[in-house]
């Protein structure tokens, strides 16, 4: 997406997803996470989660198994991050503040889950609506578990 893009609000537009894609079996078994996690950003009280959820901005799936994570708003500038696995739901924010995480180690861990999002632009992509909110979802079983890596790392 080009600067004059990113600058009018036009978001990425990739492939539909379709029943035969390969990560679509991922992308179903998410789709109760995400239909929750839509919910809760766009009741959300706080400010800086229920923005992440609009016409200018989509949710980023990433799944394999039981890993389900998800970039909220528009990655891999602006974004909130949020993962499952297997019965652990997580919220970046929620969790960092729960654990009163200082901000070299919060910076740290956000750094590494933003790289990746700009290290993976090119892994196949495709795009399809869910509760009237735009989802990309990412194929690339590499990324999950590098994904999984860090947040195991975080809960440490």
């Amino acid at each position: 997406m080009g600067f004059m893009d990113k600058l009018l609000g036009k978001q990425p537009q990739y492939a539909p997803l379709k029943d035969s894609d390969p990560v679509s079996a991922e992308y179903n078994k998410a789709k109760d996470f995400i239909k929750k996690t839509i919910q809760q950003y766009k009741q959300s009280q706080d400010v800086s989660k229920s923005h992440r959820i609009g016409e200018k901005s989509w949710i980023e799936v990433v799944a394999s198994g039981n890993s389900q994570f998800l970039y909220i708003g528009t990655p891999p500038e602006v974004f909130a991050f949020t993962w499952k696995d297997g019965n652990s739901e997580l919220d970046f924010k929620d969790y960092v503040i729960s654990k009163k995480m200082d901000k070299p180690t919060i910076g740290k861990y956000m750094g590494a889950i933003r790289s990746l999002s700009e290290k993976y632009k090119s892994a196949p992509r495709f795009q399809t609506e869910l509760d009237g909110s735009k989802i990309i979802v990412v194929d690339s079983k590499e990324m999950v578990e590098k994904l999984l890596y860090i947040t195991k790392e975080m809960q440490k």
